[in-house]
């Protein structure tokens, strides 16, 4: 399945999920930020609104090499028809929306971006695809 994507305002590459919580669901522009290891990050705030419970909390290493203390909650994410049920960092710090290589991977989704185009692509199928690719180059 092909799931199309796109930009936001900074140019970042931008995909639609929804987060249920144990009170309400949310739909959301999520960044795809391929340097989160995590599968998705809320802002803090949005705890009370979708109803999730603090399950913890876990030391996060930012870009710059500074450490911060996040909450974790789970919750189920749906994409493309999918759900799948994650570990949510709920972060202090954050006005916005991350998806990350967890998400990829839980999801079994590839990215494929170009200047003009984002789409999360069937990862299967993407396999497939470059397999095709390289016995074409061999011939």
């Amino acid at each position: 399945m092909l799931i199309p994507g796109g930009f936001d305002f900074s140019g970042s590459p931008v995909v639609t999920i929804q987060v249920a919580g144990h009170l309400a669901s949310r739909t959301y522009q999520a960044v795809i930020d391929t340097g989160f290891t995590g599968f998705v990050e809320l802002p803090l705030f949005e705890m009370i609104e979708l109803g999730l419970r603090s399950e913890g909390a876990a030391n996060v290493v930012l870009g710059d090499g500074s450490i911060i203390t996040n909450l974790l909650s789970t919750a189920d994410v749906h994409l493309g028809g999918r759900v799948e049920s994650g570990t949510i960092l709920l972060a202090e710090s954050s006005s916005g929306v991350l998806v990350g290589m967890a998400f990829l991977r839980k999801f079994r989704k590839s990215l494929i971006l170009t200047n003009r185009v984002v789409v999360l692509f069937d990862e299967e199928k993407t396999l497939d695809m470059i397999l095709e690719l390289a016995k074409d180059s061999f011939r």
